[in-house]
């Protein structure tokens, strides 16, 4: 946090001294990392909330609940989210919090310019009013004196839809929750955004479906109906992966000032921040941000392999240091030592060409699933080698990870990198990820002409092999 006086000269630190005793300002600097805790907490559960499997309606009331409960913010718990017809010109009142019959009966819809929102969905600007003027159009015998924050939803410059919240009479306008107020916009702004989607894909089933009721009577007709989905499904897909890239793109940004400012709190670079609790927060916020960091990165990577972007950097590497760095990364994140991550690397290997960082993510995450589905006593084998070829001829060099957890059945084995696929994906999961590893995986070794195969038993154990071809080793003489 930026420090509230700027001393220079002779006598500063006699002067910040004395600011590190004074009580008010103590208070103060603890007031504010609280808001920034609680408001952090609060945008990070509505980003929790947007990917939870929930209908849009569902994901926007209980974000909209999220704000309104904001503890610092003084905003009374009354509100709504308008979605925008931008063809009509038109706001459509969505979900709403205790705003009573009369407002609903009178604003469910909301033309461009007319009253307080209206007048937001044509300008595009964040508008606060402090009481019921002349502008607040819509109105009824009875009604109470209030103020509004009401925040124009956007998507670069598009508008999207309109957030209404009410104050108390006479409240006036601060920075820091108008600044609040935009981040969380930006989250409804990524909800409504998928609302969009989902109708269309809604839109695409309902038309499909009419389709083949018709086709059912024409057998002719069914060969094209067929190519006809295939085609949109496709289309469907394209639309996801330009939609994961997108906001994983967006999200980086602000997920890195975040990661970086409760690094800064963590390590109390600007001095004591008081209670140690705090300090525990930060570093919770840390871990956090770089998980998530990491699974937006994974996101951004199936997002370019899908869509044909994926560029390897090769250059030669020795597969035993791939090996050895990817084995010191495991024991740092989980604890184990050498005894827990034995490294069985083979003598005299060949060179490999690859992308060195892609190989160790590959590592990474198997060595992650293997640490995740065994118990922590339970050792984990990392080996190289060259498997032999026929006839006399080289064979592929494989990096085999192997664990003696829980192991799979051929079922699950079956669906095992389908995209955001788990291996505990009941309502209540046992195990942490996101189910994007292997697909990621599969991505990577496709791109380097590699193949995968995977041995696995249930309580026994499993056994995968990444496998890299003839043509991409050099054998020293």
């Amino acid at each position: 946090m930026p420090s509230e006086v700027s001393i220079s000269g002779k006598g500063a630190e006699d002067r910040e001294t004395c600011d590190a005793f004074d009580p008010q300002r103590e208070d103060r600097r603890t007031r504010e990392l609280d808001i920034w805790l609680e408001s952090e907490a609060i945008l990070a559960r509505m980003l929790d909330t947007a990917t939870e499997p929930l209908g849009v309606d569902e994901m926007l009331t209980r974000c909209l609940d999220l704000v309104l409960s904001t503890r610092w913010l003084r905003v009374e718990h009354k509100g709504g989210i308008f979605i925008a017809d931008e063809d009509a010109r038109e706001l459509t009142l969505l979900v709403e919090r205790n705003l009573g019959d009369e407002i609903h009966r009178m604003c469910r819809r909301v033309a461009y310019g007319c009253c307080l929102c209206g007048r937001v969905a044509a300008s595009r600007q964040l508008l606060h009013v402090g009481c019921v003027d002349e502008r607040h159009e819509h109105r009824f015998d009875g009604m109470k004196p209030h103020g509004h924050y009401i925040v124009p939803i956007l998507s670069r410059e598009r508008l999207l839809g309109v957030m209404v919240l009410y104050l108390p009479h006479g409240y006036e306008l601060h920075e820091r929750e108008v600044s609040f107020l935009r981040s969380a916009a930006n989250i409804f702004a990524m909800i409504i955004q998928l609302r969009g989607y989902q109708e269309h894909l809604e839109d695409l089933i309902a038309e499909r479906t009419a389709e083949l009721h018709t086709e059912i009577e024409r057998r002719k007709a069914q060969e094209a109906a067929l190519r006809i989905a295939k085609e949109r499904a496709e289309a469907a897909d394209r639309a996801k992966t330009a939609l994961l890239a997108n906001m994983s793109h967006e999200f980086k940004t602000p997920l890195n000032a975040t990661i970086g400012f409760a690094e800064m709190l963590a390590r109390e670079m600007h001095g004591p921040i008081g209670d140690a609790r705090y300090r525990d927060y930060a570093e919770d916020i840390v871990a956090s941000g770089r998980r998530l960091l990491g699974l937006l990165e994974d996101l951004l990577e199936l997002a370019r392999a899908r869509d044909g972007g994926l560029v390897l950097e090769e250059q030669e590497e020795d597969p035993a240091m791939l090996a050895r760095r990817a084995g010191e990364r495991a024991m740092r994140r989980y604890g184990r030592d050498e005894n827990g991550i034995h490294l069985e690397i083979a003598d005299d290997l060949p060179a490999l060409i690859c992308d060195v960082r892609r190989v160790g993510r590959m590592l990474d995450h198997l060595l992650d699933n293997a640490h995740k589905f065994s118990s922590p006593p339970e050792p984990i084998a990392l080996r190289v080698a060259l498997q032999p070829g026929e006839e006399n001829e080289a064979g592929p060099l494989f990096f085999e990870i192997v664990d003696h957890g829980i192991g799979m059945d051929k079922n699950t084995l079956a669906r095992l990198g389908s995209f955001f696929w788990q291996k505990d994906a009941e309502l209540s999961r046992s195990y942490e990820g996101a189910g994007i590893g292997m697909s990621l995986i599969r991505e990577y070794l496709t791109a380097h002409d590699g193949h995968l195969a995977i041995d696995s038993r249930p309580g026994e154990g499993t056994r995968v092999r990444l496998a890299f071809p003839p043509d991409r080793l050099i054998h020293l003489v």
